[in-house]
């Protein structure tokens, strides 16, 4: 019987662990009420429960709309302060531009009226120059360089050399006449071959027996052993260059050039 007890208490349910999870059940049940009411009184706090008082959702909203109120105060002032300190700088920088801008128009000016004075001024040194030159002609202008006469010539000889060429230019003019002043060599350029003599230069007494040996070497129709052309004076030698010999038959390919043998008579103006 004992055995038969034990066994159907065995069998039946144990009632102490249904009451102890029963009170673990409405334990866990209260504390989530006192969640949800920590929740509520939290939210009416807030003025967003269901259960807030209507006075605390009132303040809350007035506190909001004088917050935004606040905010957008703030804001408009700052946009203002910022278009503000923006509307200056553009100020400033329309005046920095205008200043530039009416800089740029004196340096304009004053730079056109550089260049009318620099082309006024290149003018009169053009007109200087020629003025120059004219002088450098007059002052020359009983001089004669002579091209091609050998080295071999000394300097003792030279005087009767030039005599004795001018002669065979003009042989109807007494020998007398042809008086010479001075007549020395002159240095070669650098870029002349060595083989190549120097130039004489030599001054006539008279003008006139000067332009009558040129007149005399221009009229001839072929060119002489010692054949005189016309030459100037550095600035006249370039202007004149192109009309050197011009309507001479000795113009074209009968040309004397430097490197020839026949000795040539350049005027010096």
């Amino acid at each position: 019987m004992s055995q038969r007890k034990s066994t159907k208490k065995a069998a039946k349910p144990d009632k102490s662990n249904f009451f102890v999870s029963k009170q673990v059940s409405s334990a866990v049940i209260m504390q989530a009420a006192k969640a949800s009411s920590d929740l509520d009184s939290d939210d009416g706090i807030l003025g967003c429960g269901p259960g807030t008082p209507t006075e605390t959702s009132q303040i809350t909203k007035s506190d909001l709309a004088e917050a935004l109120d606040k905010l957008s105060s703030k804001l408009i002032s700052t946009w203002q302060h910022t278009a503000d300190s923006l509307r200056k700088d553009l100020q400033e920088l329309g005046k920095r531009t205008s200043h530039v801008e009416d800089k740029c128009d004196e340096f304009a000016t004053a730079h056109n009226d550089l260049a009318t004075h620099v082309e006024h001024l290149a003018t009169k040194v053009h007109k200087m120059e020629e003025k120059m030159a004219d002088l450098e002609d007059r002052s020359r202008r009983n001089n004669l360089r002579l091209r091609g006469v050998p080295e071999e010539v000394a300097n003792k000889d030279l005087p009767a050399y030039v005599r004795g060429l001018l002669h065979a230019f003009v042989p109807e003019v007494p020998t007398d006449m042809l008086l010479v002043d001075r007549v020395h060599h002159v240095p070669k350029p650098h870029h002349i071959a060595q083989a190549v003599p120097r130039d004489i230069l030599l001054r006539a007494h008279y003008h006139h027996i000067k332009e009558h040996v040129l007149r005399s070497s221009r009229i001839r129709t072929s060119p002489p052993e010692d054949y005189p052309t016309p030459g100037d004076s550095l600035m006249t030698s370039r202007l004149r260059r192109p009309h050197l010999l011009e309507g001479s038959p000795l113009n074209g390919n009968n040309k004397p050039k430097r490197n020839t043998k026949s000795v040539d008579l350049l005027a010096q103006r």
